[in-house]
């Protein structure tokens, strides 16, 4: 890869340790959320994809390794637990394969953590004899190809929470650190249920005086199950900078400064597109790949070009989630119909008011509302409404206020005020401080009644009947 490549490398998991270290932006926001992965206590890192997530907690193991005063930190994806999932359909003992996959990914970490260190040859493992480096390769790669793997029978009943978590407070202690931070990345992928379930049982469960996992997670779709609980077993910390931040512009400023040194894109296209990315680094650095690269013959038609595939880009990865979730598919479809409307509601209220920016709306809160939160939750996930907290009008009256992804809004013209296109105005207007009331509606408000009934679960038909379920209790 050439250095022009790498430096429009949108994934960290692809960005070597030296250039990741060197292209990071140390201000306030992200060392708050270093401070939290390096720091004791279990954590989950909440942000939808393309805020940073894998980013702060490379950076916070690079940092771990090189420093003695740290803790002792250990790092392992699970971005291939999908291939896991065909296990669920052809083998019994699914669960326990999965579970001591987790296991062996986090025990396989820590051989791999001596041979960075050098310590290999005089620094054991506890049951190293029962738990040998090249019978838990062989394991993982034979589970990810959805096996049954009665060979490994007694490898996968050996294995325990117990026997890891002793072992790396035992290796901790080796190393000569005094606790440990267990970094589990693609912790949540929106996949199946059952080991979404079980990963955060295994999780909560590894957290011990000398040992705090981290994670990272999406907002919308991690489903903890019955036994885990938010706040009690973990504490969310939200990696994902709003985009009216004070911090924000300059962030993205010295982004620029340090991975794209030479680049040749006018100053206030650069301004919109940092506005257009909405606090997600990797749309950011999309969108300046794509400006770079579109072959339209004037400035408008480069930034329309980029803005309008982008949209779609995020629309198609929004409507993906109907096919991993699709009991939600009604759910999900509606939402755009929910987010469309609340970007025409903020086009037309800045339109008729330009002396005032709306960015905002707030959307009442009523009984029965479990499945508009979890609507709501699929949009934020995705990047389209960032959730600002709840507004209290009247003891009975509470609004949750969302902020919509500021490139739906300049794609819909919401900023703009003159038939062209001119760039300096959009950059003014969107730089004007924000109206402190958003735009307050009920749901009902934003969705006509068809669009209300569709906010409901897409459930398998009776097997007997063929009438479809309306409740997950139905048999």
């Amino acid at each position: 890869m050439d250095s022009t490549d790498k430096k429009f490398e949108e994934r960290a998991d692809f960005i070597d340790e030296q250039d990741l270290l060197k292209w990071t932006v140390e201000n306030d926001f992200f060392n708050t959320i270093q401070k939290s992965i390096i720091g004791r206590g279990a954590k989950l890192i909440v942000g939808p994809r393309g805020t940073g997530k894998t980013h702060q907690l490379k950076h916070a193991y690079f940092k771990c390794i090189k420093n003695n005063e740290k803790p002792f930190a250990l790092y392992v994806t699970f971005g291939s637990y999908y291939r896991l999932e065909p296990l669920l359909f052809n083998a019994s003992n699914a669960i326990n394969i999965f579970h001591a996959w987790v296991l062996s990914k986090i025990i396989l970490s820590c051989y791999e953590m001596l041979n960075i260190l050098k310590k290999n040859n005089n620094v054991k493992l506890l049951y190293n004899e029962h738990l040998n480096e090249k019978e838990l390769r062989s394991f993982i790669e034979k589970a990810e190809r959805y096996k049954e793997l009665p060979e490994f029978d007694k490898l996968i009943k050996f294995l325990s929470i117990q026997k890891t978590i002793d072992i790396i407070e035992n290796l901790t202690q080796k190393i000569g650190r005094k606790r440990a931070i267990l970094i589990l990345d693609d912790a949540a992928l929106t996949l199946t249920p059952d080991y979404m379930i079980e990963f955060f049982d295994i999780f909560r469960s590894l957290k011990t005086l000398h040992i705090s996992p981290k994670a990272s997670v999406y907002p919308g779709t991690t489903q903890y199950g019955p036994r885990f609980h938010i706040g009690q077993d973990a504490e969310n910390i939200l990696a994902w900078l709003k985009v009216d931040d004070e911090s924000y512009s300059t962030f993205m400023d010295q982004m620029l400064e340090r991975r794209f040194v030479d680049i040749q894109i006018e100053k206030d296209i650069i301004e919109l597109l940092k506005f257009a990315s909405f606090g997600i680094p990797r749309a950011f650095i999309t969108l300046m790949r794509n400006y770079q690269k579109d072959k339209g013959k004037t400035i408008q038609q480069k930034f329309n070009n980029v803005i309008n595939d982008q949209k779609e880009l995020l629309q198609q990865e929004y409507l993906s989630l109907l096919l991993k979730i699709p009991q939600y598919s009604s759910i999900i479809r509606t939402g755009l119909n929910l987010f469309d409307k609340i970007i025409n509601e903020l086009t037309k209220a800045n339109q008729s008011n330009p002396d005032e920016k709306q960015v905002c709306v707030g959307i009442m809160e009523e009984p029965e509302t479990h499945r508009v939160g979890r609507m709501i939750k699929f949009l934020i996930e995705a990047g389209f409404l960032y959730e600002i907290g709840p507004l209290h009008e009247c003891p009975d009256r509470m609004f949750n206020r969302y902020m919509p992804d500021f490139l739906f809004l300049i794609q819909n013209r919401a900023f703009s005020f003159t038939k062209g296109f001119n760039a300096k105005e959009i950059i003014l207007f969107i730089n004007k401080k924000t109206n402190k009331r958003p735009l307050r509606k009920q749901i009902k408000s934003f969705l006509d009644e068809n669009q209300l009934n569709n906010i409901r679960l897409n459930l398998p038909a009776c097997s007997k009947c063929g009438t479809e379920r309306l409740t997950e209790g139905q048999k």
